[in-house]
């Protein structure tokens, strides 16, 4: 079909037979025949076979142009692999410098908790693993990076933090092998190993919220204290809330929270309220003598409150200052 013009090749060659061989005619007819190529192969009328044409020269246009734009992607996908595996090899430099140090400071730490003979150490382990999020263009990739096998593999196994994971070690005593926390130490250490590395690694931070849950697992009467002061020691720029069995931490809070469950008509509910003074006195003697709270567990629950009053550190001036009510652990 063409404008007005039907005709199937059956008919065009039976038209042939019938001409009388002029040139123009037969010209006229091979025209005619390769318009209708035309349109069914498009699928358009021989009036828009002009305007598809000059379409179809600007798509090759843009076509031919387009090997020079994922070139010049190529290559500026390069740079950026090479200045991410700079700055990767900058911050493993700057963590290897700092290895030593930071082991150092924790064990300052570990040694005012009651592990003075503890010894701690951090192992950079360069990560194998492709990146999750390469995955799905990991063959991409590939085709960028053909050429340098080394930029390839190193680009691949960087990680969301860098080109390595660290792994915390400790030797909690002398002469020991030092091996992974998870397996060296007790809930106790484990413990006092968190709230050294914590208060290392944050010691800047000074707007921080932390929560510590059963930090006091594994331990008890002196340790406790420490553990307690260390706490209190912590929060001079910052807050904290603790979760606590132990009357020798919980007396440092600046402020403390009763948590109490109720079973009514089979419903559970759980409160949690602040404590006043003569409270939080009674809420201290339960954790020294149980339920049961007596004379002797009272004085000993106001003593330890008034020791932990005269030894809480006062805010440090470092930093953006806090108000005094949003210091302390709760």
């Amino acid at each position: 079909e063409s404008d007005g013009f039907y005709a199937t090749p059956a008919q065009t060659q039976n038209h042939k037979h019938k001409t009388n061989g002029s040139p123009l005619r037969l010209a006229l007819e091979s025209r005619i025949e390769r318009y209708l190529e035309l349109t069914s192969r498009f699928g358009v009328g021989v009036s828009e076979l002009e305007s598809h044409a000059t379409r179809l020269k600007d798509r090759l246009g843009e076509l031919g142009e387009i090997e020079e734009r994922i070139a010049a992607l190529g290559a500026a996908a390069i740079q950026h692999v090479n200045h991410i595996l700079k700055l990767s090899a900058e911050l493993s430099a700057g963590r290897n410098a700092s290895l030593k140090n930071l082991g150092r400071m924790v064990e300052q730490e570990l040694s005012q908790l009651g592990m003075d003979r503890a010894r701690f150490f951090v192992e950079l382990i360069p990560v194998d693993d492709v990146a999750p999020i390469l995955i799905a263009h990991q063959d991409v990739i590939c085709h960028l990076l053909r050429d340098s096998e080394k930029i390839l593999s190193d680009f691949l196994s960087l990680a969301k933090y860098g080109a390595e994971r660290a792994r915390f070690l400790i030797a909690t005593n002398p002469g020991s092998p030092s091996g992974p926390l998870r397996e060296l130490a007790s809930g106790g250490e484990l413990s006092r190993l968190m709230l050294s590395i914590k208060k290392v690694l944050f010691e800047a931070d000074t707007m921080s919220v932390f929560v510590f849950d059963e930090i006091d697992t594994g331990i008890s009467g002196h340790v406790a204290a420490k553990v307690g002061q260390k706490l209190a020691e912590f929060c001079r720029t910052r807050q904290a809330i603790v979760v606590t069995h132990l009357p020798q931490v919980a007396c440092h809070g600046e402020h403390h929270l009763v948590v109490s469950k109720t079973v009514k008509k089979g419903v559970t509910t759980t409160q949690i309220l602040p404590a006043d003074e003569t409270t939080r006195q009674r809420e201290l003697a339960k954790m020294i003598s149980g339920e049961s709270v007596s004379e002797q567990s009272l004085a000993q629950a106001k003593i330890l409150l008034e020791e932990a009053r005269q030894e809480r550190p006062k805010p440090s001036g470092r930093g953006k200052k806090i108000p005094s009510k949003e210091l302390g652990f709760l």
